[in-house]
């Protein structure tokens, strides 16, 4: 080699760099390639081959290529996952411009700046991945960045807000010097009381000298927010302006409302004499249910039986009685006792004191149970008493007694006390299930829920239906699926998830962990589908797939997954997978998901833990659903109605309702948002088509 000359090592290795860039940057801006014009899919490689890259180079293509009005901009697929590309570069100006930009939205983007975002998921996916790539790079550039962006109090605001409670910056610097003397002429008064909420959600100590600054020397707006902030941060210096608000009559509605709060924060005695006096007006009464369910404070129990009492409106009613049961004591509970005697709070308060702890409660249902005629009063207390046992373990007396009287009653009372007698142990689910009567049959099965494994298995024995619409028997005992489905065939899986109806969620799974060759394709369909139900339990299934490129199915679903239930249960999915393809989807999930609780579990999965898919139900607690008609024509329409509850976790119960429209179902570790989806009734049902699931992808 001549003396001088370049080595050729490094020079082949330029010449294949140059040569990634070029063909990367001809993918994202070329409007047409070998005559045509590319694909999203295509930009898509060209993207991801200038990220993989990473020289100044590639990341300059990248930017020009999200100019407003390119290809790359303007298909919301290719900039979302441009967006995403560019996170690891946000830190540099030329990036930061982008994701700014991106974030506010503006010509191009699929909305107008300033509106409340936009119709389209993708849209805001995009949006608050450019907002969580900001806060992640954490330089004081991109901080101030989210800051402006905070101040505007619009959509961006939003997401700006969340971003920087997601990634919180190392200092305060930026938001305190807002505060400093010699700024606060340039700083709006709005964007101060903007930013002193922040300041309180942030929860760092280090803004307390500041924020008690603010409130000593205000008196308006921003000590209001300074009250509030510092009360988040747990100083009780907040209290005693809060208390002079209090005290005063001619302090303003947001005083009292920021004071109220304080004290709540602070964890004060005399709050909930504060939030009475918000329940106790028209105009603040809303936000003082809002924050009488933070405090569920016994001392609140006295208003809330006179609000359901009072001639208001039935929602503000309903309301109060379930806040009385979920406090719960002696004086809520005989308040309960009293509403049972209003047959439009019965419900609520029947549930309430099947919640309530105390013998007061138990003393209620009790002398409930012995006066109730037959009938739907006696369905009520009876329900309510089951559900407590389920609850807390505690059994009502006379209950037994109530139930087996009830077994010789008509269709209502049998499903009643068939699952009340399974749930106490006094009755088998499968002597339940040879008895052939049907409201006994749809009873025992959500028993089975609360009763375990062997329980769930005997409901095998019920036959399946062998017409194409599964009728209740076979929804019923659906809820088998959970732990097996060995008797049911893969194409009547299929069928099933196809349909759409009560069993679909659940066939979807089990059609799912067989994943082969033969059903790959309706798999693929139903995970493109337009119901996000299904589309979970495919995910879910998958994570059992004896296919190793089932991976990169629910690598490839979560890129542009809009619902989050579904991205949870991808991310649950591919933590029990142990495919290399997997870490790359779970660090995206981590570091730039829109969703808290995606990220989070991301980061279990990528800490090694092997996230629960689907368990069976092993809860206490219940979920207690009346089913009504809107008209009494529709009456009929109610009874024995068939349905799935989707659990907290996205995961679908298929259940049959009870004659009268009743519906207890055990099992629920969580039973804070819960959704029943009912079937459509046998007389409306069309003839057989394939199933919206799978005849159209989402767009």
């Amino acid at each position: 080699m001549p003396p001088g000359a370049p080595e050729p090592g490094p020079t082949r290795r330029s010449l294949r760099k140059r040569v990634g860039v070029h063909r990367g940057n001809e993918l994202l801006t070329a409007s047409t390639i070998d005559g045509r014009t590319p694909t999203w899919e295509e930009r898509v490689r060209g993207i991801e081959r200038l990220a993989a890259d990473g020289s100044k180079e590639a990341v300059d293509a990248l930017v020009e290529a999200m100019a407003e009005g390119n290809p790359i901009f303007t298909n919301l697929r290719t900039r979302l996952v441009a967006v995403r590309a560019l996170a690891r570069f946000a830190g540099r100006k030329e990036v930061r411009g982008v994701l700014v930009r991106t974030l506010g939205g503006g010509a191009g983007s699929g909305r107008d700046e300033g509106d409340g975002g936009s119709d389209n998921p993708l849209e805001d996916m995009t949006r608050a991945s450019a907002a969580l790539a900001l806060a992640r790079a954490g330089t004081r550039e991109t901080v101030n960045a989210l800051l402006s962006k905070v101040l505007d109090r619009r959509s961006a605001g939003d997401l700006s807000r969340a971003a920087l409670l997601s990634y919180r910056p190392a200092s305060l610097e930026p938001l305190l010097k807002m505060f400093e003397r010699k700024t606060t002429s340039q700083v709006s008064f709005e964007h101060r009381v903007v930013m002193l909420e922040l300041l309180g959600d942030l929860g760092d100590p280090r803004a307390i000298p500041v924020l008690r600054r603010v409130l000593r020397e205000s008196h308006d707006a921003l000590a209001e927010a300074a009250v509030v902030a510092l009360a988040k941060l747990g100083d009780s210096s907040a209290a005693p302006r809060a208390r002079a608000w209090l005290s005063s009559k001619k302090t303003s509605r947001s005083a009292r409302l920021a004071a109220t709060e304080a004290l709540l924060w602070l964890d004060a005695p005399d709050a909930p004499r504060a939030i009475a006096a918000l329940l106790g007006e028209a105009a603040m009464r809303s936000i003082g249910f809002d924050l009488a369910e933070r405090s569920l404070s016994p001392a609140l129990a006295g208003t809330l039986e006179a609000i359901a009492r009072a001639p208001l409106a039935q929602n503000e009613r309903l309301r109060a009685a379930a806040l009385l049961g979920r406090i719960g004591g002696p004086v809520a509970s005989r308040a309960l006792v009293k509403l049972l005697a209003v047959p439009e709070l019965a419900t609520s308060a029947a549930f309430g004191l099947a919640r309530s702890e105390g013998d007061t409660a138990v003393e209620g249902l009790s002398g409930a149970l012995a006066a109730a005629p037959r009938g739907p009063a006696k369905r009520l207390v009876m329900r309510a008493a089951i559900a407590r046992y389920l609850l807390r373990g505690e059994t009502i007396a006379g209950l037994e007694g109530a139930l087996e009287e009830a077994l010789g009653g008509d269709d209502a009372d049998r499903a009643v006390a068939a699952f009340g007698l399974a749930i106490l142990g006094k009755r088998s689910v499968a002597e339940l299930v040879e008895s052939g009567r049907p409201e006994q049959v749809h009873a025992a099965a959500r028993a089975a829920l609360a009763l375990g494994e062997d329980a769930l298995l005997e409901l095998r024995s019920i036959k399946i239906g062998t017409s194409e619409e599964p009728d209740a028997a076979t929804v019923a005992a659906g809820v088998v699926m959970l732990v097996d489905a060995e008797h049911v065939s893969t194409q009547r899986l299929a069928g099933w998830a196809e349909d759409g109806g009560p069993l679909a969620p659940l066939a979807a799974m089990r059609l799912a962990m067989r994943d082969s060759l033969e059903y790959r394709s309706r798999l693929v369909r139903l995970l493109d589908g337009t119901d996000p139900v299904v589309r979970v339990h495919v995910a879910l299934g998958l994570a059992a797939s004896p296919e190793r490129d089932a991976v990169s199915l629910l690598a490839d679903a979560y890129r542009f997954e809009p619902d989050i239930q579904v991205r949870r249960a991808i991310v649950r999915a591919l933590s029990q997978r142990n495919e290399a393809r997997r870490r790359a989807t779970l660090a995206l999930a981590r570091d730039l998901d829109p969703d808290p609780g995606v990220r989070a579990l991301a980061r279990s999965a990528l800490g090694g833990r092997r996230l629960a898919v689907a368990m069976p139900p092993a809860g206490r607690q219940v979920a207690w659903v009346m089913v009504r008609a809107n008209s009494e024509a529709e009456r009929k329409s109610v009874a024995s109605r068939p349905g799935a509850l989707v659990r907290p976790d996205g995961l679908a119960l298929p259940v049959v309702a009870d004659p009268d429209g009743g519906l207890l179902v055990p099992g629920l570790e969580d039973a804070g948002k819960l959704s029943l989806r009912l079937g459509a009734l046998a007389l409306e049902r069309p003839s057989r088509q394939p199933s919206r699931n799978v005849r159209a992808k989402r767009r």
